[in-house]
């Protein structure tokens, strides 16, 4: 449990983590990640769930469109369109539920994904990646 308070003490500062919990049924790993939720809601962070079974036939990236649909309920439209920003489009490609929510935005987007636009956070990747010029 200490190694999940240092990672979720991290988190919130700033750094960006994810931690799976993985093991046998029945040693804990539900226990300890309602333990680690309580500390981290009772901190401010927003605690969200997605779970995994073992059988075959979960769909593609289940764990993580449970998880963006909790947050997609939990938000209201603004909060959502800022937090996703240009990557509602790609999002609404897996979770449905965004271009309910946010219609306006993901179609904009796809119009200017197919006009050969690029959002700025592409462009911002792109120039980030791009080597220095030798001085």
């Amino acid at each position: 449990m200490a190694d999940l308070r240092v990672t979720l003490e991290e988190a919130l500062s700033g750094q960006g983590r994810l931690v799976m919990l993985m093991g046998e049924p029945g040693i804990g790993k539900t226990r300890t990640a309602e333990e680690l939720a309580y500390i981290a809601e009772n901190r401010g962070a927003q605690v969200l769930w997605g779970r995994s079974q073992e059988e075959e036939g979960a769909p593609p990236f289940w764990p993580w469109v449970q998880t963006l649909r909790s947050c997609i309920r939990q938000k209201d439209r603004q909060q959502l369109a800022s937090e996703m920003a240009p990557g509602a489009a790609n999002i609404a490609e897996l979770v449905s539920e965004v271009r309910v929510k946010l219609p306006t935005l993901v179609t904009r987007w796809r119009e200017d994904r197919s006009k050969g636009r690029e959002s700025p956070a592409i462009r911002s990747r792109k120039c980030s990646s791009m080597p220095t010029p030798p001085s």
